[in-house]
């Protein structure tokens, strides 16, 4: 299989990955254990390549390669999905960076004030504010 042919199925993988495993359920509660196999089948990758041809350079390459493909599919439909109309979230308005990652929200109370962020949020987007994966409610909405 050629190295191009390779990465075009690495791409495909991650895709799979993310609409059939990743885009069910809470996965951020295992993200090391994510993080353990992800590398592990990396390190499989690696050895696979390497087995068919000598530790080399562009044997490494390639690994990197196919690896950087899976993961290129796997953040690029994830990211897709989160902007879509599709995401379940997709009619709650808020930052278009919130929509696609929690670490927009972790940058944004990194001084220990979300209680202001959320302030202003509210104060943007009404009652109901979209922040990543998940929306909040103001007080108002929850009395």
């Amino acid at each position: 299989m050629s190295l191009n042919a390779a990465f075009c199925l690495a791409c495909a993988v991650g895709i799979a990955a993310h609409v059939c495993i990743f885009i069910r359920g809470e996965w951020h509660m295992q993200a090391p254990a994510l993080f353990v196999f992800h590398a592990l089948c990396g390190l499989l990758v690696v050895f696979s390549v390497v087995r068919h041809q000598e530790l080399l350079p562009s044997s490494l390459a390639a690994s990197c390669k196919i690896i950087g493909g899976y993961l290129i599919g796997l953040f690029a439909s994830i990211i897709g999905y989160r902007l879509s109309p599709l995401h379940r979230l997709s009619k709650f308005q808020g930052p278009r960076l919130a929509a696609v990652s929690k670490l927009w929200h972790v940058w944004q109370c990194r001084d220990s004030r979300n209680h202001e962020l959320m302030c202003r949020l509210h104060e943007k987007y009404g009652d109901f504010a979209r922040t990543g994966a998940v929306k909040t409610s103001s007080q108002r909405e929850r009395r």
